[in-house]
C-alpha cells in the first residue's frame, strides 16, 4: 500500500494494520495456498475517509517521529540480542566473569 500524497506512507501501513481492512483483504484473496494476493480492485473499492491536506500533513508531521523511534528501538533490540547470544555462553561456561564483559565487548560497541 502506498498512499498518495498528502497521506503520509504510515497511514498506509496503520491502515493494512487495521483489523476490519485485514478481514476485507483475506476475503478477497485469490491464487493457491502461499502465493495468495488481494486483487487491487479489492483495495480500491475499500472505502477509507481521506482527510484534507492540512490534517493528513499534520498527522504526517506527528507519526513520522513515533516510527522513527519504533524502527530505532527494533535496532537497539536487535544489537542487544546479539550481544547476549555471544556473552551468555560465555558466561555459563565461566570463560567470562560478569566483571569482564564490558571489557570484552568495548570492540563491538
Amino acid at each position: 500500500l502506498h498512499p498518495e500524497p498528502p497521506l503520509p506512507v504510515e497511514w498506509g501501513y496503520l491502515l493494512a494494520r487495521d483489523e476490519a481492512f485485514r478481514t476485507h483483504a483475506i476475503k478477497s484473496m485469490t491464487g493457491s495456498s502461499g502465493r495468495q494476493r488481494v486483487p487491487s480492485d479489492a483495495i480500491e473499492g475499500y472505502p477509507v475517509v481521506v482527510p484534507p491536506a492540512p490534517l493528513a500533513e499534520c498527522f504526517g508531521r506527528i507519526v513520522q517521529p513515533l516510527f522513527k523511534g519504533i524502527r530505532a528501538n527494533d535496532e537497539q533490540s536487535r544489537t542487544l540480542a546479539g550481544m547476549r547470544d555471544l556473552l551468555l555462553p560465555k558466561f555459563l561456561s565461566g570463560e567470562v566473569r560478569v566483571s569482564e564483559a564490558e571489557h570484552f565487548m568495548q570492540p563491538a560497541l
